[in-house]
């Protein structure tokens, strides 16, 4: 069976409201951006899950299990990772006094400083590098966007390291 144009409802632009289109096109381009980010290969930088495991844990203490629930992913993957980020001086893991089967984590002044001057990952670089060719206009309405898409993704908004 040949489909024919009539088949086909007449597309509405994504002003008019319409969530669908705007959803495929959502996804599309986090798609190419993600492509993107993927593609860039960081030596002797942080991994994107460990940058935004440091962004989750911010000035704060949390249990191995608060930042594998905060980030989306099992204990087991949050403790490979935490074991990797002590290893490299970027984060301190101590036994809860609470309870002594828990571990507690906290980024490192070092991760801190990292994170606050964008030192942490080539693809924040190519990222930063188009991001600059923005307008100010366009700069505030990804501000805007980036708020949105934290909480879509389940996230709370973050707060800056200081």
């Amino acid at each position: 069976m040949a489909l024919s144009q009539n088949d086909f409802p007449a597309p509405v632009p994504v002003s008019a409201g319409n969530p669908r289109k705007l959803a495929a096109e959502l996804a599309v381009e986090l798609y190419r951006i993600s492509r993107r980010i993927r593609s860039t290969k960081s030596t002797g930088q942080l991994s994107m899950p460990e940058l935004s495991a440091l962004l989750s844990l911010g000035d704060r203490e949390m249990t191995v299990s608060e930042l594998a629930a905060a980030e989306g992913v099992r204990v087991p993957s949050i403790t490979r990772m935490a074991e990797t980020l002590v290893a490299a001086g970027l984060i301190t893991k101590k036994t809860d006094p609470d309870d002594q089967r828990r571990s507690v984590v906290a980024a490192t002044p070092l991760a801190r400083r990292l994170v606050d001057h964008g030192l942490s990952h080539r693809s924040v670089d190519d990222l930063v590098d188009l991001v600059a060719d923005l307008t100010p206009a366009e700069i505030a309405q990804l501000e805007g966007a980036a708020d949105t898409l934290r909480r879509m993704s389940g996230r709370e908004s973050r707060e800056p390291m200081t």
